[in-house]
């Protein structure tokens, strides 16, 4: 996972496309990445992907943060993996590894999906 951490964000590499090469690298799982298009991929990750309730490794999570915006990371081992944005003008952000009790605390409409292809 230490390949991941730090890996900067940007529109051709935003959190959906984080999670595209999670599941590529770690998996071997070719998902779409629709760079720049998160919205199409979060759509799509959402009908390829089966609700469960509860996260487990390397399950997708979905989130909306503060102010309403879509965001998808990858739990594993306690931690939500998630490329985020910053959101101001002139910085980046970065992949980083979130404590899932953390994302309870920061996100709401916390959903997770596991793998159903």
């Amino acid at each position: 996972m230490n390949n991941f951490i730090g890996k900067h964000y940007s529109k051709e590499y935003d959190c959906a496309s984080f999670v595209s090469e999670w599941f590529k690298v770690r998996l071997g799982i070719e998902l779409p990445d629709f760079r720049g298009g998160k919205m199409a991929q979060v759509r799509w990750l959402r009908n390829n992907f089966t609700p469960v309730d509860e996260a487990t490794d390397n399950c997708i999570v979905y989130m909306r943060t503060i102010t309403d915006k879509m965001h998808v990371g990858v739990y594993y081992n306690g931690y939500v993996y998630h490329n985020n944005g910053t959101g101001e003008v002139g910085t980046h952000g970065a992949v980083v590894a979130t404590k899932l009790t953390v994302i309870k605390n920061n996100f709401y409409n916390i959903r997770f999906g596991k793998w159903s292809s």
